[in-house]
């Protein structure tokens, strides 16, 4: 079973606003589904957005060594 988090609780950890978290589904950035009136975001969906945005940051900066053991 996939865990989900609220809007709120994905804001929380990504530390941005809901709004950006309503484009980030829009924009199919982060995988919601509705239950009963009320989206919901899977953790995997949040933990893939990270890490695509630190390859990114890896990429244009040469700088970042991400580790996912130490995740």
């Amino acid at each position: 079973m996939k865990k989900l988090l609220t809007i709120g609780e994905t804001a929380e950890a990504l530390n941005c606003s809901v709004r950006t978290v309503h484009r980030l589904i829009e924009n199919r950035e982060l995988e919601a589904v509705k239950i009963r009136g009320c989206k919901r975001v899977t953790v995997t969906s949040v933990d893939l957005l990270i890490r695509l945005e630190i390859e990114k940051y890896d990429l244009s900066h040469g700088t970042y060594n991400y580790n996912s053991d130490h995740a």
